[in-house]
């Protein structure tokens, strides 16, 4: 099976992968952000997605 399989059967994620995802998120919203407060764009954070 996957290195760290749970005993249920599912994969355990990686936690490489997330550090990655994680990093990229940072590096993408400081870029979203210094265009914000140069003008050139408005960015919104959404608190909550198809709550229903």
């Amino acid at each position: 099976m996957f290195a760290g399989a749970q005993e249920n059967g599912m994969a355990a994620p990686n936690p490489k992968s997330t550090v990655g995802v994680s990093v990229l998120v940072g590096v993408l919203w400081g870029a979203l952000k210094r265009r914000e407060a140069a003008g050139d764009l408005l960015v919104l954070t959404i608190d909550e997605y198809l709550t229903s």
